[in-house]
């Protein structure tokens, strides 16, 4: 077998590809998809369990952990699949600002914080009545993945920018370095 030579036009694509993947925005969403993998797949194991596609399979489990069986599966399901969006926003925010090489806790933090903000902070029941002061579960979920994605990416390149600006509130030398670096967060925070 002989070997394949790529032309320069082939080459020339893959190069713009390989440069588009070497983002920052894109090694992020990456790394944070990655880091959510195994709240996906927790997740996963107990929706599986709780919906097993076997007939019988809801008489099985309730003769053997009574009939309220379900209740731990879904609180697994809640806190794993159904939070996606606020899982999301922040592994990406904070990996952003690895790559970045800046402080992530606080990236990840104030994105989090943006994507909060952006959610209705009210739910209705079934009923039409609208409750105040919650946070609807559909938006921290998967129908706010793309929101969440849009937020975190956003949030941390107009956070790391400031940052590398150097736009930030210094403190005497005097300060304990955990409270000045919570001031250095500042500023960053109220433009993002």
């Amino acid at each position: 077998m002989g070997v394949v030579k790529m032309n320069d036009r082939t080459m020339t694509w893959v190069e713009k590809v390989n440069g588009f993947f070497s983002l920052p925005m894109m090694v992020a969403l990456k790394n944070g998809m990655v880091r959510l993998m195994p709240f996906t797949i927790i997740g996963s194991i107990f929706i599986l369990l709780g919906n097993f596609p076997i007939a019988g399979w809801s008489d099985i489990m309730s003769g053997i952990f009574g009939p309220e069986w379900k209740v731990p599966i879904s609180q697994v399901q809640y806190a794993t699949s159904d939070m996606l969006g606020l899982l999301m926003v922040f592994f990406i925010s904070y990996e952003y600002a690895k790559v970045e090489e800046v402080e992530p806790m606080a990236c990840a933090s104030i994105s989090l914080a943006c994507f909060l903000i952006l959610i209705p902070g009210f739910v209705t029941n079934g009923e039409g009545v609208i409750i105040q002061d919650a946070i609807p579960k559909s938006w921290i979920g998967g129908n706010g993945t793309c929101t969440a994605i849009v937020v975190a990416i956003l949030m941390s390149w107009i956070y790391c920018k400031i940052l590398k600006k150097n736009i930030v509130i210094r403190l005497p030398e005097s300060v304990p370095a955990n409270v000045a670096s919570s001031f250095v967060a500042l500023i960053p925070a109220e433009h993002a």
